[in-house]
């Protein structure tokens, strides 16, 4: 039996694909940069070029191609000149601005955009939940200072205001991503007792798992079988999925 822990993320993209990787283009991907005025990391620049369209991508979460990736603040402008727009116009025209003294959309609204990082940050948005209810991207600011490798961070509220950091940097964040794909396709345990079962039939080293990062990753090579192994905050979860169940 030949394992590997910490895989590397050319092996694990190689792994759930179903047939040749496919990319987006240089073009494609400049033009969202001048869409939402910044350049993207470098490292997630070659994740879209060589495996932007790969079908794991969206198999469970999306990330948003090219010409889908925008920012929060164009988002919160879109919605305001449009659902809010007339709701709040009537509130004011009848002097019910208390009903919406917790509403930070309202706030925005009154507000010029030159001033709505008093309340909210501007986030270029990659991801997003199958039902739209979260979405996940950098911090637009980051990217103007040109951080090479910087966080990315996930909405919490249903809305494009609150926000907290989901990975460190690209990278993780693009494991974190796969670990939530493969819950798509293979079987999901969080009974501890249960996980350290199927670690020692599986002769993996649970400790072993959990030193290649903040989701593990091990790869069973004669079996092509991949695990993955998260500690949430509040549960432990062991994702196991073979190539078998990937191209069914």
């Amino acid at each position: 039996m030949e394992l590997t822990y910490g895989v590397k993320l050319q092996e694990l993209m190689d792994f759930f694909c179903e047939e040749e990787h496919e990319g987006f283009t240089e073009q494609e991907i400049q033009a969202a940069e001048q869409a939402v005025g910044a350049v993207l990391p470098s490292g997630y620049r070659s994740f879209l070029l060589k495996y932007g369209k790969d079908s794991v991508n969206t198999a469970l979460h999306m990330i948003n191609a090219p010409d889908e990736i925008f920012t929060t603040y164009q988002a919160i402008k879109e919605e305001l000149e449009g659902e809010w727009k007339e709701e709040f116009e009537e509130a004011v025209e009848n002097g019910n601005q208390e009903k919406y003294s917790d509403n930070e959309y309202f706030s925005l609204w009154q507000l010029p955009m030159e001033q709505w990082n008093t309340i909210t940050s501007d986030y270029v948005l990659i991801w997003c939940e199958n039902q739209g209810v979260w979405n996940a991207g950098y911090l637009r600011q980051d990217l103007l200072d040109g951080k090479t490798d910087p966080p990315v961070y996930v909405s919490t509220e249903d809305d494009f205001i609150t926000f907290q950091k989901l990975a460190a940097n690209t990278e993780q964040f693009i494991l974190d991503m796969l670990f939530e794909a493969a819950n798509n396709y293979g079987e999901s345990c969080t009974d501890m007792q249960e996980i350290r079962s199927i670690l020692a039939a599986a002769n993996i080293d649970l400790e072993q798992l959990k030193a290649s990062g903040r989701i593990g990753t091990c790869m069973d090579i004669s079996h092509e079988t991949l695990y993955f192994y998260c500690e949430h905050r509040e549960y432990n979860e062991l994702i196991s999925v073979s190539r078998e169940e990937i191209l069914e």
